[in-house]
């Protein structure tokens, strides 16, 4: 029967990490991870700023290869990196699950990177970057006519949230044949509220001030065009 390694054995069993191989790992993660990242800025749904949330990929995918290649050679490090990760709490709120997709193929490149799986993380980042063009030239083919769908965001507090709410729901309903409410986020103490509103009507409306005229203070209004909605 085999017996159980102590800990000076696991410690003889650490090997050396070749700077060459650190340096490819962390060249072919910051690449893929930068593809990654200009994909998400151009492709992306989300309302909220992509690339500003982009710019976080090239380091998680590097923090993460890193991480790997580290602890792959130890048994003892790995085993404390259970430990480590066990007392790390990340509070960060993901909105929309877009955002957590784009999160776990970036880990996934750092984690193929650190574990020195090159083709296979090259691979998935083509095959990502391709899939996801594809299906954004399906859906364009699906848009009736070709129209592009906008989005007004409105920003109020929680307070008053409610009131807000009806102020604007009248005022779609009296200036928009079409328009959908599309969701409701709270961070911190504000509340964000996101309409999608037909291009073709958008251009043509004039009555925003009354929107604006109508709204309390510490509200704010906001437009984001050439939001492709797909129904």
């Amino acid at each position: 029967m085999e017996e159980i390694l102590s800990m000076r054995e696991m410690q003889a069993l650490e090997i050396d990490i070749s700077l060459w191989s650190v340096l490819l790992t962390l060249t072919i993660a910051a690449a893929c991870s930068s593809a990654i990242k200009y994909l998400y800025s151009k492709y992306g749904k989300s309302l909220n700023n992509r690339r500003n949330f982009s710019n976080i990929f090239p380091m998680l995918a590097i923090t993460t290869a890193l991480v790997i290649t580290v602890v792959k050679f130890s048994i003892a490090l790995s085993l404390g990196l259970v430990g480590a990760l066990s007392i790390v709490r990340f509070r960060a709120a993901i909105k929309e699950p877009e955002e957590l997709v784009y999160l776990f193929l970036v880990i996934a490149i750092g984690l193929g990177a650190g574990a020195n799986q090159y083709e296979s993380t090259v691979i998935l980042t083509l095959f990502s970057i391709i899939f996801i063009m594809g299906i954004q030239k399906i859906e364009k083919r699906k848009e009736k006519g070709g129209v592009m769908m906008n989005a007004i965001q409105v920003t109020c507090t929680m307070d008053n949230y409610k009131q807000v709410m009806d102020l604007v729901e009248s005022f779609m309903g009296k200036n928009f044949s079409q328009y959908n409410f599309k969701s409701l986020y709270k961070q911190s103490d504000s509340v964000r509220i996101n309409y999608i509103v037909d291009s073709v009507e958008l251009e043509k409306n004039t009555k925003f001030s009354l929107l604006l005229e109508s709204m309390p203070i510490d509200t704010d209004v906001a437009i984001f065009q050439n939001t492709p909605v797909i129904e």
